[in-house]
Parts: structure tokens; C-alpha cells; sequence
């Protein structure tokens, strides 16, 4: 079997979420960030286009939808194709659209090599002219990513270009009237909300949403929330409509004055319209809500300890998950949000999520509390010294702090997560012939480790040690000493006969496997080949 399909076939799945990030209650100790991640081999090659159809490639949205299929051939040999995501633009810039696909529905194939297929319906009224894919975003399984752009596509020999006809709606929603009620709030100690009314007006496509920014007067506190035309019209069409939606902000925000300070309005076919705080301002709409805090928060959460468990992890045989434990205060809004990256040694793998409190405290409470955060590394993850490059943490008012790596440093906390290789290992399994018919002694095995190897033979934990997989040493006798008298110490065990005998078939080359961990976790192996014989 290719190295290849050894690989495909011990390769261990997992949706892209749980492999983002999970949640657990652990304890923790200890403020030592230093994690070991092996993986050998590890996947560095991202995946890749190697077919891309568009059919039809010419739609007519005048009078209806337009339907177009998108087919590609995504390969990827190690760890497998995630998902991707395809960027479209219309002539003018003015309309976009993204497309995802993953890798779970191939219409043939697998996700290392396999044909995909996504149907799209350009709404009715898009902009009349040449569509183009300007950018297609490809990730496999342990986040290697490919970028292909626009001539990428067309040096492959694809056509990355859909002609658009019909009559266009080049025109984005216009905002007519924006009124807040109540518009002075105290938040000293409850949360309130407020009312906000809009007109909206499109004459073709009609409005579809639009998303309201608000900030507070230092500009470090903001608030955001849309505003979608099926869900909060009271009256009107999507053509002209007056639109209603209540807000809460929080108890605590910062006292003074809040305003508005952009609204971004999007009709059925993406066009859009940004409207500035000075806009609104010069067409006499209300921008402006009063608030009253006392206290008022204005500080973000602080990072008082970090521990990372397990240090070391290895990824050759499949996921790992490493756990981070934050220690977060935060004594007057109380915590909301935190969120963690890392990132590989060349900056080609990266994972981060962020969560919410309330479901990753798990000692404590918003005020002052303990925060789990796992993150499970793939399959095949690249080895080196990966790096914790942010923690952000977001309190219930939008204060936010955020820890980058070198401070992370300069508090004590050492931001680096490592990746190593599993260790080889040199085994020597004594008889070097076995028979099967034999009783008596246990059989022997010395397990030496190279002299420019990281570890030695007191790194080893016994308990770990395994034969073929299967089979356990016996706890007694086990030495170390130099048995073979090279000067380099070796580990000397023993294993159960019997149990040794019942896994292993007659034969000339035996392969014999060794494997165990250290006791930082990482991991190691040897093999060697014997006589089996039976008589």
C-alpha cells in the first residue's frame, strides 16, 4: 500500500465545528503555557483546484432568478479538503456573493480527491454584464489554506467569468426617516431599551437589510444590530416600508453621549449604501441617545492566569485536544467573550474560536471565574513551535483587552504550544527467534534512543510501553543499563510469552513494533524483525 493510502486509511474525522473547539471542565494549576505537538508526518501542502465548470455560463435575471452550477475537483493527499468559499463580483464592483462548499457532500470521490457541485440563483434584477470569481478560499482538514485568484483560475485553463443579462438594478435602498425613542437611558443599574424606527425605500430589487453601528463618546465602547425587512416591517413593502426595531444596551455602558455613526443598507441583489454620522446628521434625522451610568464601566477584563494541559500531544494517529484555562476578572460589567488563536511555525495552520462565558466558566462566575477552552488539533497538524498570537477578552459592555504574544510573555506566561516529531526508537526483541510451541521465561526487548535524540531512556514512562499495540510489558523486572555495550544506555523489559505468542503468525520477517510515550507525553517507536517458527 502507498504511503499515501496508509495515511486515507487511518485518517479520523471530525466535523469542522467540533474540530474548531470544544468544552470541558478541567482543573488546572500552574501557570506553564508550553504544549508538545507531535505529528510525523505532518501536512504542510494546502489543497487544490484541479477542475472548475460553470454551467450555464450565460443566465437572463429580467424577468426571473438565474440558475448556474458550479463543479470543481478539489484534491488534497494527507489530511483531506475542509471546505472552501468562492468570492463573486459583478462589473461594477457595486454586487458580491460568496459561495461555500464542504466537503462532506461530493457528488463523487472523497475529500482527498473529489467533484463537488453547488448550485446558485442569481436573483432577479442583478447587474447586467461579466461576473467574475475573483477569489476562490481553500482550507483542508488541519486549516492549510490556498488562495486562487482571478488569472490563477485562468492559467489552469477554467473560465471563471458568468454573463449576466436582463435589465439591471444598479440602484441601492435609500433611508428616508430614522427616529429613537426613548432617546436618554440610565443604565446605572438595569439594562434598557430603546426604539428604533426606519423608512426605507427600493424600486426595484427592494430593500433586504441594513446593519446600525452606535458608539459611546471614547469610540471603545460600540454597539451593533440589523435590521431585516421580512422580520421587523410594521407597515409598507420592501419597495417602501417603515421598520422597527428594539435594542437593549447594557447595564453600566459608558455614561455621555452615544451616536450613530454609520448604517449600511443592502436591497435583494447587494447593492448597498453607507451612510456617515454627518449624513444623517445633514438630513435631520436623530443620531444621538443620552446615557446615564453611575458606576460606569470602562475597563476590559484582565487575564490573571493562563495553563495549558496537556503540554505535549501528538498528532501522528489522529486529533488531539489541548485545553486552555483562563482565570478572568472582570468586577463590574462581568466577562462576556473570550477568544484564543494559535497559529503553526510558518503561519499556514491556525485555529481560534471565540465563546461565550456563560458557557465556557466553569468555576466562579462572570466577576471572577475559570474559563475552559479546547482546541482539538488534526490529524497530521504541522510540527514546530506553534504560538499563541492573541486572547482577547470582551466584557458585557464591549469593553475589550486583548493579550498578544509578546505580552503574554512580559506577564509570565509562556505563549509558545510545540509540535515534535514522534521519536525513533532503536528495539532490539530478544529471542531473535520465537517459537511458538515454547513455554517458560518472559521474551526480552532493549529499547535504546539515538545519541542526538531530545530524550533518553529515564524520559521513558513504562506504563505506556506497548508491543504491536497490543500488549503491555510486565511492571517487573525492568533495568536500565548497556547491554549491548555501546555506551549509550538502553531500557531493558519484559513481556507475558504467551500473550506474545497469540499475535504474532509463523514467518521469516516478523515485524516487531514498540511504541510508548514520555513522560512529557510525547511519543516513540522501533521496530524490529525476527524469526517465528512453530516446532
Amino acid at each position: 500500500m502507498k504511503e499515501v493510502e496508509k495515511m486515507k486509511a487511518k485518517k479520523t474525522l471530525f466535523p469542522l465545528s467540533v474540530l474548531l473547539i470544544l468544552i470541558m471542565i478541567i482543573p488546572t494549576e500552574g501557570v506553564n503555557a508550553d504544549i508538545i505537538i507531535i505529528s510525523d508526518p505532518d501536512d504542510l501542502a494546502p489543497p487544490d483546484l484541479a477542475y472548475l465548470d460553470i454551467t450555464p455560463d450565460t443566465v437572463d435575471t429580467g424577468s426571473s432568478s438565474g440558475l448556474v452550477t458550479f463543479t470543481l475537483q478539489i484534491t488534497d493527499e494527507m489530511s483531506g479538503f475542509s471546505y472552501l468559499i468562492m468570492y463573486l463580483k459583478s462589473p461594477s464592483l457595486q454586487q458580491s456573493y460568496s459561495i461555500q462548499v464542504n466537503w462532506q457532500y461530493p457528488v463523487s470521490g472523497d475529500e482527498f480527491d473529489g467533484i463537488y457541485q453547488r448550485a446558485f440563483a442569481f436573483p432577479q434584477y442583478t447587474e447586467s454584464g461579466t461576473w467574475k470569481i475573483t477569489q476562490i478560499y481553500i482550507r483542508d482538514t488541519v486549516s492549510n489554506t490556498r488562495i486562487i485568484n482571478t488569472q490563477d483560475i485562468i492559467d489552469r485553463g477554467f473560465s471563471p467569468y458568468i454573463f449576466i443579462t436582463g435589465g439591471p438594478d444598479l440602484a441601492a435602498p435609500m433611508l428616508l426617516d430614522l427616529q429613537i425613542d426613548p432617546d436618554t437611558i440610565d443604565v446605572s443599574q438595569y439594562a434598557k431599551r430603546v426604539n428604533f424606527t426606519f423608512r426605507v425605500t427600493d424600486d426595484i430589487a427592494g430593500f433586504y437589510y441594513l446593519i446600525v453601528y452606535v458608539r459611546s463618546p471614547s469610540n471603545k465602547q460600540y454597539r451593533s444590530f440589523q435590521v431585516q425587512e421580512r422580520y421587523y416591517r410594521i407597515s409598507g413593502d420592501k419597495f417602501d416600508g417603515i421598520y422597527n426595531r428594539t435594542f437593549q444596551f447594557n447595564e453600566h455602558h459608558e455614561a455621555g453621549t452615544w451616536r450613530i455613526t454609520q448604517i449600511v443598507l443592502y436591497d435583494y441583489v447587494r447593492n448597498y449604501r453607507y451612510i456617515t454620522e454627518q449624513q444623517m446628521i445633514d438630513a435631520g434625522f436623530e443620531t444621538r441617545i443620552e446615557f446615564i451610568s453611575d458606576p460606569h464601566d470602562i475597563l476590559g477584563p484582565v487575564l490573571e492566569d493562563l495553563e495549558i494541559d496537556p503540554r505535549v500531544v501528538d498528532t501522528s494517529a489522529g486529533p488531539q485536544i489541548i485545553w486552555f484555562t483562563l482565570n478572568v476578572s472582570d468586577h463590574l460589567a462581568g466577562l462576556y467573550n473570550t477568544m484564543l488563536r494559535i497559529v503553526s511555525p510558518s503561519g499556514a495552520q491556525q485555529w481560534s474560536k471565540s465563546r461565550l462565558a456563560r458557557y465556557s466558566i466553569f468555576s466562579g462566575d462572570i466577576f471572577l471565574g475559570l474559563n475552559k477552552l479546547g482546541i482539538i488539533l488534526p490529524q497530521y497538524s504541522e510540527t514546530g513551535t506553534w504560538k499563541i498570537t492573541s486572547i482577547c477578552l470582551y466584557d458585557n459592555v464591549t469593553n475589550r483587552r486583548c493579550y498578544g504574544y509578546q505580552t503574554l510573555i512580559d506577564l509570565g506566561f509562556n505563549p509558545d504550544v510545540e509540535i515534535v516529531d514522534t521519536a525513533e526508537a532503536i528495539v532490539d526483541f530478544d529471542p531473535n527467534t520465537l517459537n511458538l510451541l515454547s513455554e517458560g521465561v518472559p521474551v526480552t526487548v532493549y529499547i535504546e534512543l539515538p545519541v542526538d535524540s531530545d530524550y533518553t531512556v529515564q524520559d521513558i514512562d513504562i506504563r505506556t510501553i506497548l508491543l504491536n499495540g497490543l500488549i503491555s510489558i510486565l511492571y517487573y523486572p525492568y533495568s536500565i543499563g548497556d547491554y549491548d555495550q555501546d555506551g549509550i544506555p538502553d531500557l531493558m523489559v519484559k513481556f507475558d510469552r504467551s500473550e506474545v505468542q497469540n499475535i504474532l503468525d509463523v514467518g521469516k520477517e516478523i515485524e516487531i513494533t514498540v511504541s510508548g510515550q514520555f513522560t512529557n507525553g510525547a511519543s516513540f517507536e522501533g521496530i524490529d524483525i525476527i524469526k517465528v517458527m512453530s516446532k
